[in-house]
């Protein structure tokens, strides 16, 4: 079925309270004819209801069209079909906000489940908070079959949120998941939404763009989401690989070593942690000996060391190791090793 355009009408209307803001709900789909029913549901039987649904098409070729459309026929809250064509989950995000008419948007991947009392809770601290642009929880983790692997990740890891620094954001992953945000519509098309050029850490991205534009985001620290974990999911992609280290790239430029001011970000938090983030999926691919993986990888690591200003004779030599996974799978195995135990 392809997308047109057009919306699928309720068959029924919920009453509307003219003091509470419009709410739109953007969903970017691809193939995901699996989970995408319970998504919608989630959405649907909400404790707060929410003006419309925006479904994105980002050029599904399964039939999540066809569920969308049937469930459609059932639910309470209108939803529209938009479509994408293939053009990335972070442009397509930006085509559904564009597309909404709502006053706060949320966001949920076509894979996540809502707790019913997601978007109450999280509209009621922007009320609470007028100068908030954004409001986001803590998430647990659910795996292909729905069986929860983590409640509260956030606080389980000691992540503490919202952030304070720009420090804090660069430092490690944010895990302020996309799925579990409410924005100001208006802040969010301002600020310029997701970097469409990024397929990973383009979350962290946002985040520290909406936070140096002064959003001021509140959080919540119950688990209002179920997010959704794969074991071929993005992370093991080329697409992936490249775009974190495009976002290290972007770091790098816009906070750059600073000798007056002692300041060596670069030096000392991006290169060591992505560094640390390629080298053990470098590992875990020589582990599955898969050498396409491996010689992606090695590139992923040369093209993040070039922010170095002057690697050294041991560096180059490891990069001249990494491109050759038969070789490193020798001499490095020992590396490996204590890399993964850490």
């Amino acid at each position: 079925m392809k997308a047109d355009n057009t919306s699928m009408p309720a068959t029924r209307n919920k009453p509307k309270e003219s003091a509470r803001p419009t709410i739109s709900v953007v969903v970017p789909i691809k193939n995901g004819e699996r989970y995408v029913a319970e998504c919608l549901r989630s959405i649907d039987t909400q404790t707060w209801g929410v003006t419309e649904i925006v479904v994105v098409d980002d050029g599904c070729d399964d039939d999540s069209l066809a569920v969308i459309k049937t469930l459609a026929d059932t639910m309470i809250t209108p939803l529209v079909v938009v479509t994408g064509e293939g053009i990335g989950q972070s442009a397509a995000r930006n085509r559904g906000v564009k597309a909404a008419t709502g006053d706060l948007i949320a966001l949920i991947d076509q894979d996540d489940i809502w707790a019913p009392q997601h978007i109450e809770l999280l509209a009621r601290e922007l009320e609470i908070h007028p100068g908030a642009q954004l409001a986001y929880s803590d998430f647990t983790l659910i795996d292909e079959n729905d069986s929860v692997v983590s409640t509260h990740f956030n606080n389980r890891l000691g992540n503490a949120h919202p952030k304070t620094s720009v420090l804090e954001i660069i430092r490690q992953d944010v895990f302020a998941l996309p799925s579990c945000m409410l924005f100001r519509r208006q802040a969010f098309l301002d600020l310029g939404g997701f970097n469409p050029d990024l397929q990973g850490f383009e979350d962290d991205d946002f985040y520290l763009r909406a936070f140096q534009a002064a959003w001021a985001p509140v959080y919540v620290g119950e688990s209002l989401t179920l997010y959704r974990t794969h074991s071929s999911g993005s992370s093991r992609s080329a697409s992936y690989w490249r775009s974190r280290v495009r976002y290290a790239h972007l770091i790098a430029k816009a906070f750059p070593d600073d000798p007056w001011t002692r300041r060596y970000w670069v030096r000392d938090t991006v290169l060591p942690r992505y560094r640390h983030s390629i080298l053990l999926d470098y590992s875990a691919a020589l582990s599955l000996r898969d050498s396409v993986a491996a010689r992606e990888l090695a590139a992923s690591f040369s093209d993040l060391m070039s922010v170095a200003t002057s690697p050294s004779l041991k560096l180059r030599l490891g990069m001249w190791v990494l491109r050759r996974p038969a070789l490193a799978r020798v001499l490095l195995r020992p590396y490996f090793r204590r890399l993964t135990r850490r």
